[in-house]
């Protein structure tokens, strides 16, 4: 039996997804119409385990998804390489699991992205 709460968990991961996925398009369409080719380096964002990335001090709580996704390459991303690309030390790093939506802390081993 779905209970109520599994029914609004999936019915706003739906949501996200169909949203995303409009986004994408659109973006995909305008990049298209510039010309615009993307390197073949580039991770795209289904390749990713996460939705978000964020680090937290004890002085203040920063987003730093965009800045990650721009600097993320093949191979092995770990705390150390958000550190030199955000430049945030001793912060505490989190992210939200791409496929569950759950917030995590960034594991220490970090993740390895591969083609």
């Amino acid at each position: 039996m779905v209970t109520h709460f599994q029914l609004v968990q999936c019915t706003k991961y739906k949501m996200l997804t169909c949203l995303l996925r409009n986004i994408f398009c659109c973006a995909t369409r305008c990049a298209r119409s510039c010309g615009y080719k993307p390197s073949i380096k580039t991770v795209h964002s289904s390749k990713l385990p996460w939705f978000w990335i964020g680090a937290r001090t004890s002085t203040r709580s920063e987003t730093v998804t965009d800045i990650i996704n721009r600097c993320v390459k093949y191979g092995h991303i770990d705390v150390q390489f958000l550190e030199d690309v955000t430049g945030i030390k001793n912060a505490t790093w989190t992210y939200i699991d791409s496929e569950t939506l759950d917030e995590k802390i960034f594991p220490s081993e970090g993740f390895l992205i591969e083609q």
